[in-house]
């Protein structure tokens, strides 16, 4: 977590590497200073950060920002380290920058599904810059998959209690990451999906649909036979669609579709249907 002022005020805000977000907004916000504040779990910065912005201009400025920081920093229990950086750092090539993002668009990743495909391309901390690059640019969001309210454990994605099993499959460690100018966040809102429990044959197939819906090909062929295709095992495949903001047109017989839409009702709550 750091602290950056500048002309505009303080900013305060958690990083994977400070030294990517001095240089940016360096250029950016014209800063003057720069504070490593210390090392935190990035859940626990991102409560600290909400309640510095919710806080009341005049609370700002008669009990002081920093003031608000340390209390929540000692409430936490943890460490401050205050650390100056004033060091000049090389960002990733704008090259790399973009073909990151183009896999994040119009998606939401966990960070270890994006560890996960680019390795091949990138050294672990170089990947983690490219990151950094976009997040401290607002092109993409990162917030933990979970927030402690108390004694209970909510999903920031769907925003209830957490499910057993989660319906998304995030774990509770997961950091998700979501490219910000194009996900609108409030749509996530009422999702709400019964994670059905099929036969190992089905699961299979579902999960291979969903492998299709996330590589974002344009184009798919299913071959069935006669009366051997299950809607159900096309669930995963809406949710994954759904919760990005997406439509599914679902083309069907007259006589079956009374059915499916009955069954997409009691699947699908909180959701429209034409």
């Amino acid at each position: 977590m750091y602290k950056a002022k500048g002309t505009g005020g303080a900013i305060y805000d958690f990083s994977f590497n400070p030294y990517i977000d001095h240089e940016i907004l360096k250029r950016t916000r014209n800063i003057e200073s720069f504070e490593v504040i210390g090392k935190i779990s990035i859940d626990r910065a991102k409560s600290i950060i909400d309640k510095i912005n919710k806080t009341s201009m005049l609370d700002k400025i008669i009990k002081n920002t920093d003031f608000l920081v340390k209390k929540e920093i000692k409430k936490n229990s943890l460490k401050a380290e205050y650390k100056k950086i004033s060091l000049g750092y090389v960002l990733p090539s704008k090259e790399d920058i973009e073909f990151v993002e183009g896999k994040i668009i119009g998606r939401v990743l966990t960070l270890n599904d994006i560890i996960d495909h680019f390795k091949r391309y990138y050294q672990y901390d170089y990947l983690l810059d490219i990151l950094q690059v976009l997040y401290c640019e607002r092109r993409v969001s990162i917030l933990p998959a979970f927030r402690e309210e108390g004694e209970k454990l909510y999903c920031n994605f769907c925003r209830r209690r957490v499910c057993e099993g989660c319906q998304f499959n995030f774990k509770e460690s997961d950091l998700l990451i979501y490219a910000a100018d194009n996900y609108n966040f409030s749509l996530r809102q009422g999702l709400g999906y019964k994670l059905p429990k099929l036969k190992d044959v089905k699961e299979d197939i579902a999960l291979d649909l969903l492998d299709f819906i996330k590589s974002k090909k344009n184009n798919g062929l299913i071959f069935s036979a006669p009366h051997s295709f299950s809607l159900d095992m096309l669930y995963p495949s809406f949710s994954e669609v759904l919760k990005t903001g997406g439509k599914v047109l679902y083309i069907t017989s007259f006589n079956e579709a009374y059915e499916a839409l009955e069954n997409l009702k009691s699947t699908f709550y909180n959701k429209k249907y034409q």
